[in-house]
């Protein structure tokens, strides 16, 4: 039993900090274009490179909130099987 709750909360762990890194990864790519090219005067190139990265942006947003979604429900199956003992 104690190893089914340690694996789980293990798996826990490991998908928030994936969840998290991806989040970061999506967000850095949606902001770095306009730091950049706003500290070099190019508003053009900004948004030229925004439309370019917004699709994978979203895509790493998007896998972000379903990771998070899903350890939600990963952590109540672990605090359901820890009251269950």
């Amino acid at each position: 039993m104690y190893r089914k709750k340690h694996h789980l909360i293990k798996i826990f762990l490991l998908k928030m900090a994936c969840n998290v890194f991806s989040f970061l990864l999506g967000a850095f790519i949606l902001s770095a274009p306009f730091v950049l090219y706003t500290l070099t005067g190019s508003v053009l190139n900004a948004v030229i490179h925004f439309t370019f990265s917004l699709s994978l942006a979203t895509i790493l947003l998007v896998y972000a909130y379903s990771g998070f979604e899903e350890s939600i429900y990963l952590f109540m199956a672990y605090k359901y099987d820890s009251s269950k003992s």
